[in-house]
């Protein structure tokens, strides 16, 4: 059995009946005839019953209108209907014949196609003597057209997309979305790998330096400078960092710190920690000074 593979179904059964909205008996040019199709279909959806097709004749202007779909469904049973209305405008008089149409669909439970079919219907179109109508009629269901068309194309819009534009925006927000997650994630990993970096850094150890002065305790202010001295990669003491680099009145401070810790403790309140940690700053920054002026003269000596 021959069949359009864009105009089948799969059903366990296929009902058809038709009916027109006046007697075809007496059509004249200017009339327009509704002709109606349903169409009942066992075991599928209404969404899977292909539109019917109507070929283009001589004579008759043919306005299809938006179908009527339905679905049924049950505990155990889905059925289906499709109901196609079209306009014929005669515009020409003489014999008419709208041709055949064919409706083929596969029974999955016995494996067979079934066809099913409106015979072709003969008509003879008598002539009217007023023709002005023709052209006002001819307007007026194009215009209906036109207002069905648009009616459906807005019964589509979502959030006032057509669906294809919003199923655009969808993917490419869906896209950006995945851009920004992995972006974030990237971000968190170059956080905490700077933040792991810092914490071992030099940096760091000067800001638990200038932590323990602010807290005045000697004890812990010893610990963190010779934890600072290391990340500066400063390999000698405390004592010989202050002699190079240190202050007159850095050097002060620190010999009353040692007086504080053999000799007495109550010592702590009377020397000055938060002059001690500007003191630091400043032997830091000439440290660092120097440091690159040693680079920039072995740079040179290259």
């Amino acid at each position: 059995m021959g069949y359009d593979p864009n105009n089948w179904l799969v059903a366990s059964n296929l009902t058809i009946t038709q009916k027109w909205s006046v007697s075809l008996n007496d059509a004249k040019v200017g009339d327009v005839i509704q002709r109606s199709i349903s169409r009942f279909a066992g075991g599928t959806l209404s969404e899977f019953l292909p539109e019917t097709k109507f070929d283009s004749i001589y004579g008759i202007s043919i306005y299809p209108k938006r179908a009527q779909v339905k679905t049924n469904k049950s505990k155990t049973r889905v059925s289906s209907q499709r109901i196609e209305k079209v306009n014929y405008l005669f515009e020409k008089e003489g014999d008419i014949t709208l041709p055949a149409i064919t409706y083929v669909y596969w029974n999955s439970g016995n494996k067979k196609f079934y066809q099913k079919k409106i015979n072709s219907v003969q008509i003879q179109v008598k002539p009217n003597a007023d023709l002005k109508m023709l052209a006002s009629i001819k307007n007026s269901l194009q215009n209906e057209k036109i207002e069905e068309t648009n009616e459906e194309n807005q019964a589509f819009l979502i959030f006032g997309l057509r669906p294809i534009e919003f199923i655009k925006y969808l993917l490419l927000t869906l896209i950006a979305l995945a851009i920004v997650f992995k972006l974030i994630k990237y971000l968190q990993v170059l956080i905490k790998y700077n933040h792991l970096n810092y914490l071992i850094s030099e940096k760091y150890a000067f800001k638990e330096l200038q932590k323990s002065l602010l807290k005045s305790d000697l004890n812990i202010f010893y610990k963190t400078s010779n934890l600072w001295l290391k990340k500066l990669n400063f390999s000698n003491s405390l004592a010989d960092f202050i002699k190079v680099y240190g202050t007159k009145e850095m050097k002060k401070i620190i010999d009353t710190n040692n007086e504080s810790l053999f000799k007495n403790s109550n010592l702590n309140k009377k020397i000055s920690f938060a002059k001690l940690a500007t003191e630091f700053k400043t032997a830091r920054i000439k440290f660092f000074r120097q440091q690159k002026n040693k680079n920039n003269l072995k740079i040179r000596a290259g």
